[in-house]
């Protein structure tokens, strides 16, 4: 072989063994950025479920406020309890289905 077929294929060489490297890298960040996309994908399931258990403590609250207190907001008290009634309501009625 010539001398410059061999500098070809030594240079060919070092670049096919650069891009390998660089595969290898972005492959293992990839890996990584997965990783933290799923721990992060469960800490967001973590904190909806903190809210919804929040706001239905807050609904709580608001009630038993409504209910000491009285006045405007015995009204959306009422309401409220009228809709709870409603929910077990319709609980008890898919039970005895």
């Amino acid at each position: 072989m010539e001398g410059s077929q061999v500098s070809v294929i030594q240079e060919l060489r070092g670049k096919i063994d650069r891009l390998i490297r660089s595969f290898e890298s972005i492959r293992d960040r990839n890996r990584e950025l997965e990783e933290e996309v799923s721990l992060l994908r469960e800490r967001i399931r973590e904190k909806d479920g903190e809210i919804a258990e929040l706001t239905e403590k807050n609904k709580q609250l608001q009630l038993s406020r409504a209910l000491i207190t009285g006045g405007e907001d015995e009204t959306e008290a009422k309401t409220n309890v009228n809709r709870i009634v409603r929910e077990i309501d319709k609980c008890i009625a898919l039970l005895n289905r």
